[in-house]
Parts: C-alpha cells; structure tokens; sequence
C-alpha cells in the first residue's frame, strides 16, 4: 500500500519510523526536499494490513508533521526573509515589535504598579481602600465631566462606562497577531505548488553579491534552470487532454493552475491593506468611540493642539465608580471618584499606533502590468508627480501589446464630446504629445479629420458637433460641406455617392504610436521608473 500527500521525485534518503503491532507492520516516510523547488511529502508503506493500532500511529504521526510544520512557519514568520519587501516587513515585523513593546509597558503598570487610585474616606481602613480600587479597576468606571451633574439613573451611568482599559494588553497583543497572519499564511501557502520562493530569492541574491565569476555563473545557471522547469511544468500542468470534457478544461482549479503564487502574492497584499482597516475598526470597538475612523485622528488633534480631556473626554484620566456594600441586612450605595493613572500611558499609545498605521497605508511601490501606451503614460505622469518606486512590467518588450501594436494613433479634436471632463483629457493629451514632440521625432501631426454623415441622423450629429466646434476660437477652421462637388474639389480620392454631409475638423490629430512608446520609455526612465521586460 502507498499513500502519497504530494509526488516528490528525485528526494534526498528519507527519513523513516516504523511501527508495528500483531500482524500489521507500517513504516511512516518524511520526506523534505531541499532544492529550490523544495516540497513537504509524506508516504506510508507496507506490505500487510495495517491494525488499528498502527492506524493511530500513522494519523498520529501526521499530525505531528503537520503541527511540525505550522509551529516552524509561525516562527519563520518572527525572521526577515527574501521573499518580501519593506511594506511586508513594517506589517509583519516591525509593527509587532512595537505592539508587543507597548503590550509590555501597559502590563507592567497594570499588573506590577498601580494603574488606579480611589479617593475614599479618610476614616476607612486601608483594607477598604484596597477592596475599593481592586472592585473599581474589575467593574469598570464611567466618566462625569466636573461641570455637569452626575445622572440620578443607573441606566445613564451605564451609557457611560469605559470598559477598555483593563483590555489593553490583550487587544495589543491581538493586533500583533492580526499583523502576523498575512505573512504565516503567506510562508505556509506559497510552496503549495512545488516552488520554494524563498530559496529562489535568497539564490538569486547570492548570485548577485558572488565576486568569483564561475560560482557566480553557476547560481545563476541553478537558478534559471529551475525557473525554465517550472515554467515546463505548468504548460504540461495546463495542458487538458484531447478528450477531456469542456468542464475538465476550463475549470477553476486548471485556470489557476501555475498562477497560484501570483495570485497568492496579490491576495497576501490585500489582506495587509484590510488589515489594516480592520485594525482601526478594532480599536475603535474596543474604545468604544461613536466617532468611527476619526475618532484616532481627533485624539491626535488634541494632543497636537494641546486640548486636555477635561474638554474631550477621550482617554480620562478622573472617573467615578459606584459600588454598594452590604451592612446590617442593608444594601448601601456609594459613589466615590478615581485617578485612572493607566489612560496616560493608553492615550500616547492608541494615538502613537493610529498614526504609524495611517503612516503604513500610505507607503508601498506603485507596480503597473503592461507596457502599452496606457501603462506607459500611468507611471509617466506618476513620476512626474513625484510618485516614487513606481515599478512597470511587460510580458514582452514594451509596445508589443496587442491594442498598442495595432493602434492607429488617431487623436480626436477636444470639442468632439460633449462631457467636460473628456473634453479635459483630450487637451491634456495634446499639450503632452506637444511636450514630447519638442524634437520632432513623435510624428505628432495636426492633419484634421473629415467627418462623414452618410443618414439623416448623422447628419443632425455633424451639425450638433460644428456647433461645439464652433465656440472654440481654435476651431474656426472648421467647416460644414454639404455639396457634393465641393467635397470631391477638397478630397478628390472620396466616394460621394451615399455622403449626404462632410465636416472638417482642424485640431485631430496623428501620433506614431511606436514613437510614443519609446519617448515614454526613455522619459520614464529619466524619472527613475523600473521598467522591466520580457
């Protein structure tokens, strides 16, 4: 008998367990494959019947190399790796670090200091005033501003409540857990298709920091040669039979199949994004604001603008606490004010987090896919912004995409729409291919273009368009034929037989396409764009 998890050919010996019990014998094989395209397997073999014993020891033994293997990638996840960039690092490295510093500051005045102080009479035994600071601190406060009057009913003490504060260290150490699942899902899932990203990566970086010209050569050629197998590997994968049936060929898992750690890479990214936005839903959950996401920007303001609490209420430091005692059959009710000496430390913390997480959704490259003319003026005009790390990528060698190759460069006149804002694209456009033509070697070319009305409905188009036209003082070239003859005196190679109306229009224009593409090309690169082909 042999079960396999995962086809694994050409492993190192395997390591080996076995087990056997009456007339049952089983051997349990663990493999791991340490090359680039490394893979987890587990087999068991056996030539009798497996007891229910040996049965146990083989479902026991892989479990054991399953939690094995999460209990190594949740560590992993604690280590900088290759196989991420700096915007992983500051979510799943950097960021709990600092959560998990901040957990243990909050804890050592909760549990080793005092973070509440009760004011109580001054008659009372300091074994009440312990009992009353230790009930405070278990059932919550709730917060009076010193002006106002404290409210008579229960119910509005209730509404008042702050409830976070005991809280905190969990809530901080749950946050650098949040942060950690991306990437410990990211190290569990990315091998799943028989490719070992991190030592192709650490290979790669090998090759480039080598100074021996042969050892260098041969990374790279490991390297490359591991990259062509996997490549191989998914035209086979991706291959359907001759006679499969049309639900065998297109279903998901095929479609997917050799895209599945693009795919992760792009669902890892997003998780982080969403995270993050989890992380301030959580926060304001837990401080129980009805302020939403601009409660953390409003505590900021404050401190900024040094408004105190008193004012605010967010993070008091004086609260009241009620509590009632039973005496002689008698149930009494007292109300008595505390120092919340742990908001102090809370406030800095949350707003310190609110803004580093703020800070964290703004950084990251900005990657483009395609370099046609569409992606080309994206990470042009991103540049010339003062975007930075904008990284695009090509399939192939930039302007070799189909609707670029096939473009016929033809650049409508401004007024040609009647929407404003397309109105405003289309001039922009023309001041850039006019920017860029500064030399003459776009090809940019206002030629003008005829316009046809061969129907009587085109023909109210025609006129509706020489009235727009008409409003530009560019356009006064612009000109309505409707007589035949005429026509054939301006354009003597036009058929007029069905064309019952011909507008001219000055400002169309022409553009080499492939000219286009290599001004943006060298343009983007001037600016410090990472383009990168083939």
């Amino acid at each position: 008998m042999l079960l396999s998890m995962s086809p694994t050919p050409h492993l190192p010996p395997p390591q080996t367990m076995s087990s056997s019990s009456g007339g049952g014998k089983m051997v349990l094989v663990l493999e791991r494959q340490k090359s680039f395209g490394g893979t987890f397997s587990a087999a068991v073999t056996g030539t009798e019947p497996l007891t229910r014993t040996a049965a146990a020891a083989t479902a026991g033994a892989t479990d054991m190399f399953f939690h094995a293997t999460l209990a190594r990638t949740f560590i992993s996840a604690l280590r900088i790796r290759g196989d991420d960039d700096v915007v992983d690092r500051l979510n799943y490295y950097y960021t709990p670090i600092m959560l998990a510093i901040a957990c243990l500051v909050v804890s050592a005045k909760q549990f080793g200091g005092s973070p509440i102080e009760c004011w109580v009479n001054p008659h009372s035994r300091e074994s009440m005033e312990e009992y009353i600071e230790a009930f405070c601190w278990i059932q919550n406060t709730y917060w009076v501003p010193m002006y106002e009057h404290i409210p008579d009913s229960q119910e509005a003490r209730e509404g008042q409540q702050i409830g976070y504060y005991q809280w905190v260290p969990f809530i901080l150490i749950a946050q650098a857990l949040m942060f950690s699942l991306p990437c410990i899902l990211w190290r569990l899932l990315n091998w799943q298709n028989g490719t070992d990203i991190q030592h192709l990566i650490s290979a790669a970086c090998e090759a480039r920091s080598v100074i021996d010209a042969e050892e260098r050569e041969r990374v790279t050629n490991s390297v490359s040669k591991t990259f062509i197998e996997m490549l191989d590997l998914r035209e086979i994968e991706n291959r359907p039979h001759p006679y499969a049936s049309l639900m065998t060929r297109y279903k998901p898992t095929r479609l997917l199949n050799g895209h599945l750690v693009c795919a992760l890479y792009l669902f890892i990214k997003l998780f982080y994004s969403i995270n993050i936005m989890l992380q301030f839903a959580l926060l304001n959950a837990a401080l129980t604001s009805k302020d939403h996401f601009l409660f953390g920007f409003q505590v900021l303001s404050d401190l900024f603008e040094g408004k105190s609490w008193t004012k605010s209420g967010h993070f008091p430091r004086v609260t009241l606490c009620d509590f009632e005692v039973r005496y002689l059959a008698n149930l009494n009710r007292y109300t008595v004010q505390c120092a919340l000496i742990i908001n102090i430390i809370n406030e800095k913390v949350f707003a310190f987090f609110w803004l580093w997480y703020s800070v964290e959704m703004t950084k990251g490259p900005i990657v483009i896919a395609g370099g046609g003319l569409v992606g080309l003026s994206v990470a042009y005009n991103l540049a010339k912004r003062g975007a930075r790390d904008v990284f695009l990528f090509e399939r192939h060698c930039i302007g070799a995409h189909h609707s670029t190759r096939v473009s016929t460069g033809m650049i409508n006149n401004p007024n040609f729409y009647a929407d404003r804002s397309l109105q405003s694209i289309v001039r922009k456009s023309h001041e850039l291919y006019t920017e860029l033509d500064e030399h003459g070697t776009l090809g940019f070319n206002r030629c003008g273009r005829v316009y046809l009305a061969s129907s009587d409905h085109t023909a109210v188009q025609a006129r509706r368009l020489f009235s727009r036209l008409g409003a530009e003082p560019a356009n006064s070239a612009a000109e309505l034929i409707d007589c035949p003859s005429e026509m054939l005196s301006r354009w003597p190679m036009l058929a007029t037989e069905d064309v019952k109306l011909a507008l001219f229009s000055p400002l169309d224009a022409t553009v080499d396409v492939q000219s286009l593409c290599r001004l943006l090309t060298d343009r983007c690169r001037e600016l410090s764009v990472h383009i990168h082909e083939n």
